[in-house]
């Protein structure tokens, strides 16, 4: 059974598209809209357009919540971007 490809970000919304990867690629094609329940309550951020960027957001907080072993090892760079950061949150 074939999987399928999922299209998303603005290129998405190209006319016609979907019919054309499918010919391409013959499997399934759908396009990708970030889900609702895990999103701002801005309807702005439904739209395809948005879709890669959440997508790659809700990544990173993943990757970010497994790997908190590897946070304790801190580098150099990431001691730095910390003093830049609590310094921006005293003087904002």
């Amino acid at each position: 059974m074939k999987a399928g490809i999922v299209l998303t970000g603005g290129a998405s919304n190209i006319k016609l598209l979907k019919n054309c990867a499918e010919k391409i690629f013959d499997f399934p094609i759908r396009i990708g809209y970030p889900q609702k329940n895990k999103i701002s309550t801005n309807n702005n951020f439904e739209k395809t357009n948005y879709s890669t960027a959440i997508g790659l957001l809700h990544f990173g907080k993943k990757y970010f919540y497994t790997h908190k072993k590897e946070k304790n090892s801190k580098t150099f760079f990431k001691k730095w971007l910390h003093k830049i950061h609590n310094w921006i949150k005293q003087e904002f």
